[in-house]
């Protein structure tokens, strides 16, 4: 007796059988379980080649939209037990000619399930391991990671049953070059995995002893940023990316504004410039507008005193996160970075305190050195910058010279800050 063929050597065939779905009493058609910010939803029907019924369309949606804006969560994984990921619809829903409220929930429901997964805050990435057919194939599409198994192959077989794969062409058509979609649709033909990575169907294709670890390895990674962020950005990719390149860019510009005004957005700035790992709130609220971190370029420009080794002639620059303004108490506190010491230097000059628009910029010197761990490092004030002549771009008063010659006394102090306090010039002194 001939042996039976796999699956995978007869796409066509597990693409079209029917499937009918577990009625009541019967095993739950999709399991939820997560771990470590990672939900896996498993299509658990591989005796109907997880077709996507409408009972299994209902499961995957519950367990799609379960708690999705708890923090915990933070990535999606679709997987199936089986040789087949999903043949796609159940044609027995579909074999009657007169049932059109049925047929017309069945395929609504489909298309809201395929939005759904690119409107959901989180990323949502397709694990497969056999055939994903029809619907199927759609949902792999849809996702927005895709990694397969070398065995794993996708087609739209509609075609050859009289049922063309329409709804499964939207998503087809916004994952593949056009000519590439349509073969698939006009003849049926199976793409095989490396054929789909290759036209940007799937991103990853590992032998399938190493799916579930690639799979969890990219999970991983994103569960290491922040939630906000990625809901912001993805949210922001799928609006633009059906727009004209103008008006792309305007959303896109108007998004980064509205990114750095969250908490989490500041948050990985500061650690960034302090070189140390960020904190994640993985909240939408903004940053308090009282506590908003000011990215300041400091330039040291070192001129050596009398008696001092030309070796001492050099200029480094370091960038600093001075954090917690406060306007009430005209303070702020500063987050360094690395530094450097420089011994018996000369102060020059303190000028070209500039207002334009809404930035400022300025060239400030040390005023006082701070005794640390026996490391004398510079503070910085700038007393009224309000009494800035707008029209020669002097300081007229306020600011005093320091004695010279002084250990890291020589500090020329270029910043530039975003005021973001209703155009308050009220600062009465800047401290670090």
């Amino acid at each position: 007796m001939a042996a039976r063929l796999s699956p995978l050597q007869r796409p066509l065939r597990a693409a079209l059988s029917s499937a009918a779905a577990a009625g009541g009493g019967q095993a739950p058609l999709t399991e939820r379980r997560q771990a470590g910010g990672v939900r896996t939803i498993v299509l658990k029907n591989p005796r109907r080649r997880n077709a996507l019924s409408l009972p299994m369309l209902q499961s995957l949606r519950r367990d799609l939209l379960h708690d999705v804006q708890s923090r915990e969560l933070r990535v999606i994984v679709i997987a199936a037990e089986g040789p087949v990921f999903s043949s796609g619809h159940d044609l027995k829903e579909l074999s009657s000619e007169d049932d059109v409220k049925h047929h017309t929930q069945v395929f609504e429901l489909c298309a809201e399930v395929m939005t759904l997964i690119q409107k959901l805050p989180v990323p949502v990435i397709a694990k497969v391991n056999g055939l994903a057919t029809a619907a199927g194939c759609q949902l792999v599409a849809s996702c927005d990671i895709a990694v397969a198994s070398e065995k794993s192959q996708f087609a739209t077989p509609g075609v050859n049953i009289g049922l063309f794969c329409s709804t499964p062409g939207v998503a087809l058509g916004r994952s593949l070059p056009r000519k590439v979609a349509l073969e698939m649709l006009f003849t049926g033909e199976p793409l095989s995995a490396h054929e789909a990575l290759m036209h940007g169907l799937v991103s990853k294709v590992v032998p399938e002893d190493k799916l579930e670890e690639e799979t969890m390895k990219i999970s991983q990674k994103i569960c290491e940023s922040s939630k906000s962020v990625l809901a912001l950005g993805k949210a922001t990719f799928y609006r633009q990316i059906t727009q004209d390149l103008d008006t792309a860019y305007k959303i896109t510009t108007k998004v980064m504004v509205d990114n750095l005004t969250l908490r989490d957005g500041q948050e990985g700035i500061e650690a960034f410039v302090q070189k140390r790992k960020p904190v994640w709130s993985h909240s939408q609220e903004e940053k308090n507008r009282n506590n908003i971190p000011i990215v300041m370029q400091i330039s040291y420009r070192v001129t050596p005193s009398s008696g001092q080794v030309s070796t001492l002639q050099e200029s480094v620059k370091r960038t600093l996160v001075i954090s917690q303004f406060s306007p009430d108490s005209h303070t702020v506190e500063e987050g360094w970075g690395a530094h450097s010491l420089f011994k018996a230097t000369t102060v020059r000059e303190i000028y070209n305190f500039k207002h334009q628009e809404s930035r400022y910029s300025g060239l400030c010197w040390s005023s006082r050195g701070i005794q640390t761990n026996n490391i004398e490092r510079p503070a910085l004030e700038c007393s009224k910058p309000s009494q800035v002549n707008k029209k020669t771009d002097k300081v007229t008063s306020g600011v005093q010279p320091l004695q010279e010659p002084m250990a890291m006394g020589y500090r020329l102090c270029q910043f530039r800050a975003q005021q973001l306090l209703d155009n308050s010039h009220q600062w009465t002194e800047w401290k670090m």
